[in-house]
């Protein structure tokens, strides 16, 4: 390693991420509501938000840590974990490129990803969860762990995270998705039998991470089983939500169809619709 490159790694790099993530988290709190009265920040850290945000409990949980042992206020102390997990999450997705064939790609392009979280975040949802940007973070993490096979520090995360949000079931479905490995023979010569044996370890694994994910889930439920909120436990059809906006009607949470945010199509722009382009470069 040139003197160059190790003082870009060593230094220019961590400065330069520390900085970004202090710049999006000052835009990511001012343009965001920071008090939603069913998932305020204050009922959080007094364990009396509704339920269904209540059990995403690991940031708060954090912040009154810091709060209690620095004198900051728990405002402040969230705020030192949201440039925290901007950090983390910059890094993350670069070790994430690199883990997944892209291992001469710029640290730059990581700056990229928070163009469409930006847009997810700030613009579409506007209202401030301290349990968001971390569940990136954990993701990106979570893949590396595995496919690099530390397995230990994997699976540590990934209790940690499902403390954090109930989402870490997408790394599973992920790296399922990522590391399945199919019989190369026609069609007619396929056999499950060969599926299994080429699978195996990761079917395993998968188990493992679903086993664990319900023991999480199932004992957060618990805890909190008296908290308010049952309004938002109830599930909603997806399949109604599609019809009401292609017809342009309002749905909830998007209840103003003349406006763009209010219309229940602006959903579809998740994440800028780059998820729309994942059939089309699956091969990369």
């Amino acid at each position: 390693m040139t003197f160059s490159s190790l003082w870009r790694t060593r230094f220019v790099t961590p400065l330069a991420s520390l900085l970004f993530s202090l710049a999006f988290t000052k835009y990511y709190f001012l343009f965001t509501h920071e008090h939603y009265e069913p998932a305020s920040s204050e009922k959080m850290a007094a364990f009396e938000a509704d339920k269904v945000f209540q059990k995403r409990i690991l940031p708060i949980l954090l912040a009154k840590t810091i709060s209690g042992s620095t004198g900051l206020s728990l405002d402040h102390a969230l705020k030192s974990l949201c440039v925290l997990t901007c950090v983390a999450l910059l890094h993350g997705f670069q070790s994430l490129l690199r883990e997944t064939g892209s291992p001469e790609a710029k640290p730059a392009l990581a700056y990229l990803l928070f163009v469409p979280v930006g847009w997810n975040y700030i613009a579409l949802n506007s209202i401030y969860h301290s349990y968001d940007l971390p569940s990136l973070a954990f993701f990106c993490w979570g893949a590396v762990f595995f496919l690099r096979r530390r397995y230990l520090w994997f699976y540590l995360l990934y209790a940690i995270a499902s403390v954090n949000r109930e989402s870490t079931c997408f790394i599973t479905i992920a790296l399922f998705a990522l590391l399945l490995r199919t019989p190369t023979e026609t069609l007619t010569a396929f056999r499950l039998g060969e599926v299994w044996k080429h699978n195996r370890l990761l079917f395993f694994h998968c188990v493992g991470q679903i086993a664990l994910w319900l023991l999480m889930k199932l004992s957060l439920e618990y805890v909190f089983r008296d908290n308010p909120g049952t309004y938002y436990e109830k599930s909603i059809s997806m399949i109604d939500f599609i019809k009401k906006a292609l017809a342009n009607q309002a749905s909830w949470p998007y209840l103003e169809p003349d406006t763009f945010l209010g219309n229940p199509r602006c959903f579809f722009t998740l994440f800028l619709g780059i998820w729309l382009l994942v059939p089309f470069l699956w091969s990369f």
